[in-house]
């Protein structure tokens, strides 16, 4: 009877059930939804990401280039300006090569040369911002230069130099007669050059003095062709207002003839 009604049951089964209902399709089994991630695991990615790249910048910063010495002003230079410890200081930077290789390191080796361009303070000195003394002065002098050329006893002991100054005394004449003048005070010395003379026997300097009118450019050349001169140095000496008066030997004789 049991058995009966189990045969019943069995063949009574619906078997026309569409494949879609069924959770299991010909042995294969649907694959779950995958799930997108939260908000929360997005801003923790986010931040681990940031870390590494912040890890990344520190460790890329620390071998990066060295820092080196480098002179920069020390407070705002004006062209002409000289240059050293009062004015300048040493700073540690890191630079390129290209621009490295146009700078100074040590103040003291930039004694005795002025500035040629406009600094302000902190700002980088490089080569081109610097010229030595003598060529500032030369650039300073005035435009009119003449040369002489004399023995060294008679120039100012033979020590004479870029920068110095001078007065060029000039003496007519000879004998009773002879007179002496200041033809020029204070000349500023462009050049000092030593050199021998025509026989090779004796030892002179060539003088390069800058003036500052066209009378001193006529009353040096008149000198150079008639008189016998002589250089004095007066870079160290006080100055003196007082106008030189014409010397002659004898105290009695009357105006100096400048008659060549």
């Amino acid at each position: 009877m049991i058995a009966d009604d189990l045969r019943r049951a069995e063949q009574g089964r619906d078997t026309s059930t569409p494949a879609a209902t069924s959770p299991r399709v010909t042995g294969r089994v649907l694959a779950a939804r995958r799930r997108l991630p939260s908000g929360r695991a997005v801003v923790g990615g986010l931040l681990v990401a940031l870390a590494a790249v912040g890890a990344i910048v520190v460790s890329t910063s620390s071998s990066g280039p060295p820092t080196v010495a480098v002179v920069v002003a020390d407070t705002d230079i004006t062209p002409g300006t000289a240059l050293g410890p009062g004015v300048l200081r040493v700073e540690s930077m890191a630079l390129p090569d290209s621009v490295l290789r146009g700078t100074f390191d040590d103040v003291d080796e930039l004694q005795g040369t002025v500035a040629r361009s406009t600094l302000e303070s902190g700002e980088l000195l490089q080569r081109g911002d610097v010229i030595a003394a003598s060529s500032a002065q030369r650039a300073a002098a005035p435009t009119r230069e003449m040369s002489l050329h004399l023995a060294s006893t008679r120039i100012g002991g033979g020590q004479l130099e870029s920068g110095d100054r001078v007065d060029v005394l000039a003496t007519y004449g000879a004998g009773d007669d002879a007179y002496t003048l200041v033809v020029l005070r204070d000349a500023p010395v462009i050049s000092a050059r030593a050199s021998d003379d025509a026989l090779g026997s004796a030892r002179g300097i060539t003088v390069t003095l800058g003036l500052a009118t066209r009378d001193e450019t006529v009353a040096l050349a008149h000198a150079i062709d008639v008189a016998q001169l002589s250089v004095v140095r007066t870079t160290t000496a006080e100055p003196d207002p007082t106008p030189s008066q014409p010397f002659h030997p004898d105290a009695q004789a009357g105006a100096p003839r400048e008659d060549g």
